[in-house]
Order: structure tokens, then C-alpha cells, then sequence
């Protein structure tokens, strides 16, 4: 990963949750608009995902299935689930007033 004055690929990290089971870690590029998965056993990052937007806060729902991206600088504002599973996004949900960082009740 660079910082946000670096190039290429995994611009701007703004975040690095954990999969529940801790096989994952998923890191949200602020400036790249990529949400990208890291294997914690090999320190090795898959493939990026590409979303709308800016990435800055990542949450998973409880069972660790899905992670939930919000997007800054994107009105409306923008939470994307993305599968776990298969690392593809799926429908945005979007907030005609913006979004902020995600909290999320079991």
C-alpha cells in the first residue's frame, strides 16, 4: 500500500477490518476507489475491487459473510455490500445526505 501522494496500486488506506475467522483483512483505497482483500496467513493482497466512489469505512455484518463499504465524496451518499464469498460488490444503498462511518448491532 502507498499513501495518498504515492501511485499505483492500494492508493490512500483508510481502513483494515478483519474477517471474524481472521483469514481476511480487507483495506478500503481511499484514492484508488478499490476496496482490496489481504490473506492474513501470507500477507498476500487479491485482487482489488472496484467501487463508485471514495472508500473510507468498512464494517461486517456479524457472521462475517458480508463487508459493508461507505464511499466520501459521493452524494448521495453510498454503502455497498460486498460478498465475502465471492469479493464481488452487490446493489448500492444509497443516503440522500451522505454517509459516515458504519456501525453495526448484531
Amino acid at each position: 500500500m502507498e499513501s495518498r501522494n504515492g501511485r499505483g496500486k492500494g492508493l490512500g488506506p483508510e481502513a483494515l477490518p478483519i474477517t471474524p475467522d481472521g483469514s481476511t483483512a480487507y483495506t478500503a483505497n481511499f484514492d484508488a476507489a478499490t476496496v482490496t482483500p489481504i490473506a492474513t496467513a501470507g500477507d498476500k493482497a487479491g485482487k482489488a475491487i472496484a467501487v463508485d466512489g471514495d472508500p473510507f469505512a468498512l464494517k461486517f455484518n456479524p457472521g462475517g459473510q458480508t463487508l459493508y463499504m461507505s464511499c466520501g465524496a459521493v452524494f448521495p451518499g453510498v454503502v455497498t455490500p460486498i460478498s465475502t464469498g465471492s469479493n464481488k460488490p452487490g446493489t448500492k444503498i444509497k443516503f440522500p445526505d451522505g454517509v459516515g462511518p458504519i456501525v453495526m448491532v448484531p
